[in-house]
């Protein structure tokens, strides 16, 4: 199992604008997710992604801290306190992929070049430990 604390060290060391910075997400943070998450994106309500305005989603698809390890990542694109966007990927273990799901940005922070930020797992050749091939393999 990977752990939280590899996932946000990794995170970390993703390169952002200045100021910005990525969290995991937690369970306490959902609902207002859901709720920027309608108001940045309200086209998303029908849509395959519509899911991510669903609490159920989240507990049972989504992976937290201490809590089993599910398939659906999600971390948050913070500015000082300040929810910025969010970034959300999914595991294959059968095929060892790894999937984007969806990529969303506070109006306010539109170019603010955050889209680099999501590539960049990518670019370190799925550096995150929780993306990694090798961490699948039970």
């Amino acid at each position: 199992m990977t752990g939280s604390a590899d996932i946000e060290r990794l995170a970390a060391r993703m390169p952002l604008a200045a100021g910005y910075r990525f969290e995991l997400l937690r369970r306490a943070e959902v609902g207002d997710l859901i709720g920027f998450i309608a108001a940045w994106f309200p086209d998303i309500s029908v849509g395959s992604a519509n899911c991510y305005l669903s609490d159920e989603f989240y507990a049972e698809r989504v992976f937290f801290a201490d809590e089993p390890e599910r398939s659906v990542l999600v971390v948050l694109l913070k500015h000082g306190d300040e929810l910025a966007g969010m970034f959300s990927c999914e595991r294959d273990r059968e095929t060892l992929s790894l999937h984007a799901r969806l990529a969303v940005a506070a109006p306010r922070h539109r170019g603010a070049n955050l889209a680099q930020a999501g590539r960049s797992p990518r670019r370190s050749g799925g550096a995150w430990a929780w993306v990694s091939p090798t961490a699948w393999q039970r």
